[in-house]
């Protein structure tokens, strides 16, 4: 497991289909069906579920393209990224999590707080060490 994880909780919806995402340059990726855009320094390593079979990275982590795209539907993973020149201690991982919340704005931001809180003791008891957490608003 990784020393440092950063998890992006900020989107947590319904979500029964794989969501395209794609690179729109080096550093920034979009996720479409999130309404998500997120911005990554370029020495970062950076998977997504359409990720190019022949990408040179995938022997970085052992994987074939469909073994990598399984395990990220399998546990709802969107991004995944890592510095290169960290010895990979540093991840960032964008998942979605089914959820049966509708409309997240009708939660006040101290009630999204003590959701996110609560998750970060999740991922601490997985092993992970959650840096920071944000509230994502967007329409």
């Amino acid at each position: 497991m990784k020393k440092q994880t950063l998890f992006f909780v900020c989107c947590m919806l319904i979500l029964l289909f794989s969501t395209p995402v794609y690179a729109t340059d080096s550093n920034e990726y979009t996720l479409v069906d999130l309404g998500m855009k997120i911005s990554l320094p370029s020495e970062f390593i950076v998977f997504t579920r359409d990720i190019d079979a022949n990408n040179p990275n995938l022997s970085v982590l052992g994987f074939t393209k469909e073994e990598l795209t399984s395990l990220m539907c399998e546990q709802n993973e969107y991004l995944y990224g890592f510095d290169e020149n960290e010895n990979n201690d540093i991840d960032i991982t964008v998942r979605m999590v089914d959820s049966p919340f509708v409309d997240f704005n009708l939660f006040s931001d101290t009630t999204l707080s003590i959701m996110a809180t609560s998750l970060e003791t999740e991922y601490r008891n997985a092993g992970m060490t959650v840096i920071r957490h944000e509230i994502y608003d967007h329409s």
